[in-house]
């Protein structure tokens, strides 16, 4: 997605992600209210006073073996600003899936970055459109349907404990 002028949305989800394929995915899904985009070079400016947002990852196991927090990881792809201690767990054959314990309600404000096929981000009218791209997202990394729908269910059930869905 490339704007060519200033946006603003009345409300809405950004699912907001960088992957580097089968290896990890480093993510946030952000349910906002009055969000402002505006177009600078290559990326996107991203900022809402009202917002509800949590991070998630997948991580394969080489990634959980190399010993480093996810806020110490030099891929943007497995970088998350938190903690394991922050994160709760979800183990795959392949790695893990990792989601902010605690979503929170916050301030945002991001450069979103669309530079495929290793940073994307999408801006959803409601629900289902957020969840299609997540399911999109961990499928292109490998996911089964099932792991797929599993973290969409997760994120909407984390997140819809601080933002209607």
């Amino acid at each position: 997605m490339h704007l060519a002028e200033d946006v603003h949305l009345e409300h809405g989800l950004a699912v907001v992600a960088a992957e580097c394929a089968g290896r990890s995915i480093a993510g946030e899904v952000i349910a906002f209210q009055a969000a402002a985009l505006s177009p600078h070079g290559r990326t996107t400016l991203f900022e809402t006073d009202d917002a509800a947002s949590i991070r998630f990852a997948f991580y394969a196991n080489e990634v959980l073996a190399n010993g480093w927090q996810p806020c110490d990881q030099p891929s943007p792809a497995a970088y998350l600003p938190m903690r394991y201690s922050a994160l709760d767990r979800y183990s795959t054959p392949e790695g893990a899936i990792l989601i902010e314990r605690e979503p929170v309600r916050r301030q945002v404000w991001r450069e979103l970055i669309a530079d495929p096929p290793h940073f994307g981000y999408q801006l959803c009218g409601e629900w289902l459109e957020a969840r299609a791209s997540l399911e999109d997202l961990a499928r292109r990394n490998g996911f089964t349907d099932v792991e797929a729908c599993e973290l969409a269910d997760r994120i909407q059930a984390r997140l819809g404990e601080i933002a209607p869905m």
